[in-house]
């Protein structure tokens, strides 16, 4: 299993691979008591009572003999990320040496003002920075230290919005919008997350439920991808829009944001073969245009097979040689 401080993005299916819950999941110190390890699982916000059910359901189904204790209402969270995210938690941290020992996809427990906070190295917003994890009477204690200390930086406050049009310019997963339980792990773009359905991974076969149903969704070639596109800054995009592959309506798009990295408004959709066909990627590249319909006209769109902004993951590993560049 995973040593104390690791922690993992991932996704859970159902038994057909569709995608029932995508979490986080943190293995931490073991009980005190029991010496049972332990698990701190943090879930996407308007998802949370769904997945802890699922989680439940899925445990008493297969016979796991685990507990899942449910601390949605005592912990909070505030996420401290961009290019000054390490050096604030460094100057508000009891032990600033455990700030520098934190890897991605890392967790640890730190001092901050006086209360113990869970520190996890993760971003869905495609910067460098932390998730802090803490109980709730503890929060104001926490916002007040890195608001203060964070003057300095030229912190600023952000919220949902921001995090909606940044995760949609990195090309991150949005659960009940991009992908539901009726969508399938290979076709939401998952494999990176599923043991063995990856080049690194190809030999490994944990079992997990719906393996067997993407297997043989994988060899029968998808019929249907989740793709990004987008269209010149003019056009608002909503969500539900028609997606045209050389005049072919091809799908719709399922969320939209505006990109202000790019200058360019965003949408996520899946496309599918106008006779039932496989989707490959051969399909996809060798369409001669791409459309998107909204309120019955059609505009030039651009596919967008990688992150329209920040494709090498240069910020998240905190290097910010471009911006200081462009500065």
């Amino acid at each position: 299993g995973r040593p104390v401080g690791d922690t993992v993005y991932t996704a859970m299916c159902n038994h057909r691979g569709g995608v029932e819950c995508d979490l986080t999941v943190s293995r931490i110190e073991d009980d005190l008591a029991t010496g049972a390890k332990q698990y701190y699982v943090a879930a996407g916000g308007g998802s949370a009572a769904h997945d802890l059910d699922w989680i439940r359901r899925s445990a008493q189904v297969g016979g796991f003999d685990i507990t899942v204790t449910d601390r949605t209402a005592e912990f909070g969270l505030l996420n401290v990320q961009g290019p000054k995210a390490r050096e604030l938690l460094m100057a508000v941290v009891d032990v600033p040496e455990q700030v520098e020992q934190l890897g991605f996809s890392k967790n640890m427990l730190i001092k901050v003002a006086g209360h113990e906070v869970r520190a996890i190295r993760l971003t869905f917003m495609g910067e460098y920075g932390f998730e802090l994890h803490t109980p709730a009477d503890n929060l104001v204690d926490v916002y007040r230290a890195l608001m203060k200390e964070g003057a300095q930086f030229g912190i600023e406050n952000s919220g949902y919005r921001a995090i909606d049009v940044l995760s949609a310019e990195k090309g991150y997963r949005h659960w009940s919008e991009d992908v539901r339980a009726d969508d399938s792990a290979l076709e939401a773009g998952y494999a990176f997350v599923m043991k063995g359905f990856t080049k690194a991974t190809k030999d490994n076969s944990a079992p997990f439920q719906g393996r067997e149903a993407l297997e043989a969704q994988k060899a029968a070639g998808l019929t249907r991808r989740l793709q990004c596109f987008t269209v010149d800054p003019s056009v608002p995009l909503h969500g539900s829009e028609v997606i045209l592959r050389d005049g072919e309506v091809v799908g719709y798009l399922r969320r939209a944001a505006f990109g202000h990295s790019i200058n360019r408004s965003i949408g996520f959709g899946y496309v599918s073969h106008p006779e039932g066909g496989v989707v490959s990627v051969d399909y996809l590249k060798s369409a001669d245009s791409w459309e998107i319909e909204v309120m019955g006209v059609r505009y030039p769109a651009k596919r967008e097979p990688k992150a329209v902004f920040d494709p090498k993951n240069d910020r998240i590993n905190g290097d910010y040689s471009a911006l200081e560049a462009a500065a």
